[in-house]
């Protein structure tokens, strides 16, 4: 299917219907090749935005739909991160980067400041390190576009050495998690079972010359000094101050959410906003 083939099957979606898609599970647009795919994702269209997509065995798939609870877990982990003076100094946040036609929620890179050799074929922009998949749409498992089958995916690309998944629930009143260290290219992750995200504190560590990709005898940096182990604190982003803000916005979100729907319905039949609206309002 060329590339206005995907726009088009994207725009006619009736969103009421996709909405419907249970929670754990993917919607599938239409088929399309790799080559149409990649043109499609480096096209401006505002269809690439209707939620997160992925090109599974041939057909373009939604896995993630639009949700303030994903968004708002992934906005303060980034920040929260981007906060700590070891990430902040030595690594760099590579949002929505695409890498062999996949896509991450967040990854950090290593900066030529860490003494770090490039793995051999890539470039200083090419390299992460560390890749992170929240899903709220999407769960545990490893059936296709599920966070355990995207981990995997990434397992495969060179130069990727963790992989931290974060699954969130309704108005982000809980969360879990699994780290995944990459063996070595190509080799599959062994299975593990998620682990809550709860008070006081949920760490994981990270040992941070595989975090920096630096060889095991590499003398860590010194100018901020670098710990050999690194620790994050996820409860610190699942805090009850965003757990509050998320709950306020709960109702708002879902009827902004459906004006948006409203919105994109009537520019597609050319009709007014509040015309559509009052007729969706009153089914």
């Amino acid at each position: 299917m060329a590339i206005d083939g995907i726009i088009s099957a994207i725009a006619s979606l009736d969103w009421d219907r996709v909405e419907q898609t249970p929670r754990g599970e993917v919607y599938e647009v239409c088929n399309a090749d790799e080559e149409d795919w990649k043109l499609f994702l480096d096209s401006e269209a505002p269809e690439t935005e209707c939620g997160k997509m992925e090109l599974i065995e041939g057909k373009i798939v939604i896995v993630e739909f639009p949700s303030v609870e994903r968004g708002a877990f992934m906005g303060a982990f980034s920040r929260f991160l981007t906060h700590d003076a070891v990430i902040d100094t030595y690594m760099r946040p590579r949002p929505a980067v695409r890498t062999q036609n996949y896509e991450a929620d967040l990854s950090f890179a290593p900066t030529p400041q860490t003494g770090a050799a490039l793995p051999r074929g890539l470039r200083w922009t090419q390299w992460h390190t560390l890749r992170i998949e929240i899903g709220y749409s999407r769960g545990w498992g490893h059936r296709r576009g599920q966070l355990d089958w995207k981990a995997n995916r990434w397992a495969t690309i060179p130069g990727v050495n963790y992989v931290i998944c974060v699954a969130v629930e309704d108005g982000l009143a809980s969360a879990t998690y699994k780290l995944y260290r990459v063996p070595r290219q190509n080799d599959r992750l062994h299975d593990q079972d998620p682990i809550s995200i709860e008070a006081p504190r949920t760490t994981v560590i990270l040992d941070s010359q595989v975090l920096l990709g630096m060889s095991p005898r590499a003398r860590l940096p010194t100018q901020p000094p670098v710990p050999a182990r690194l620790a994050i604190d996820l409860y610190a982003t699942l805090d009850g101050k965003l757990q509050s803000a998320i709950s306020r916005r709960w109702t708002t979100s879902k009827k902004e959410h459906a004006f948006l729907r409203v919105a994109a319905e009537a520019l597609r039949l050319d009709k007014p906003v509040s015309t559509l609206g009052l007729a969706i309002a009153h089914k």
